[in-house]
């Protein structure tokens, strides 16, 4: 399928002069510290919004104060945003101001400014596990133009459920373990190819507990800071050996569309219940299967939400119709 789907994706460049892409999950970068007696608001609220499925990828920056959990990467990360309070959020490097910092309403309006920010590049990776060590290798597309040069991947290992007592808590969540090669990242370029491929490795600490690990992969404008696209996805989705390839994301293209939604899978009949409501919440159209596409044609131009499940889970995301 992915073979398929990227066929289909290099000729509709070339017939539709280049066609941008959904955002794959928003990344939320989280400034904090366990000597922080206001940080577990921002936890609350990022804690909230993945129960409610919202499409982010959550990695928290432990800093200063002995905080145990700090590292080099996560200074370099201070250091590159340059935390101006603690706690101190970032939604795709659009910051959360002081005066609305643990507002529910401040931080969904920059989620969904971003999640309906489409995108110049798409990601996909594959991943294996061992005892030791998780390897990898991520593809990076350029799709659509983009006239940022200096552009870097960033890849994060997580670490949650860690049994922590803290301002009244008694675990962390999304906790930058490592960043590959370090917190600096890994330089792109796109003169020669509008594909490219970056290797990944962590050797993995005997003390983390490896189903609650996850990597969080992104890129990144260094000239504007603006995170041009990212993803995920947690290790106890993976055993030891096992290929990310049998639980890769599923995603609809393109977007926006005139007339029909394709849709990329590993599994296509893992995919469920398919579902389009307008902006007011009323449904419009409903498949139990995804057939060979998802006719929008007779669709009034606007914006759409497409609800459907993968492997039981729940996936919610827009598209336009032109």
């Amino acid at each position: 399928m992915k073979n398929l789907f990227t066929s289909l994706l290099l000729l509709t460049s070339v017939v539709l002069l280049a066609q941008q892409v959904n955002r794959q999950k928003v990344i939320v970068e989280v400034g904090t510290g366990t000597w922080c007696p206001a940080c577990p608001a921002v936890v609350d609220i990022l804690h909230g919004f993945v129960d409610e499925g919202l499409d982010i990828a959550i990695i928290e920056y432990h800093i200063g104060n002995n905080d145990p959990f700090q590292n080099s990467d996560s200074l370099l990360r201070s250091q590159y945003y340059d935390f101006p309070f603690y706690p101190t959020t970032y939604y795709d490097s659009n910051h959360v101001p002081i005066d609305v910092w643990a507002t529910p309403s401040a931080h969904f309006a920059l989620y969904e400014d971003r999640v309906n920010t489409l995108s110049s590049f798409s990601l996909d990776i594959d991943a294996q596990i061992d005892i030791e060590a998780l390897s990898g290798t991520i593809e990076i597309e350029k799709v659509a133009d983009y006239d940022g040069s200096n552009i870097v991947l960033h890849v994060v290992l997580t670490e949650s459920n860690i049994p922590y007592a803290w301002q009244g808590e008694t675990e962390l969540n999304y906790t930058e373990r490592k960043m590959f090669p370090d917190g600096n990242g890994t330089a792109l370029n796109f003169t020669g190819s509008n594909m490219l491929t970056e290797d990944f490795s962590f050797v993995l600490d005997p003390s983390w507990t490896a189903e609650n690990l996850e990597v969080t992969y992104f890129i990144q404008d260094n000239e504007t800071k603006e995170i041009l696209q990212g993803d995920t996805f947690k290790m106890d989705v993976l055993s030891n050996g096992e290929n990310l390839e049998v639980v890769r994301t599923s995603y609809f293209y393109p977007n926006p569309t005139k007339n029909e939604l394709y849709l990329s899978a590993n599994d296509i009949q893992a995919v469920k219940s398919i579902e389009v409501y307008d902006i007011l919440g009323k449904l419009i159209l409903s498949q139990k299967e995804f057939k060979n596409a998802l006719n929008v044609e007779d669709l009034t131009q606007g914006v759409y939400l497409l609800s459907y499940y993968e492997n039981d889970v729940k996936k919610v995301t827009k598209f336009i119709k032109e």
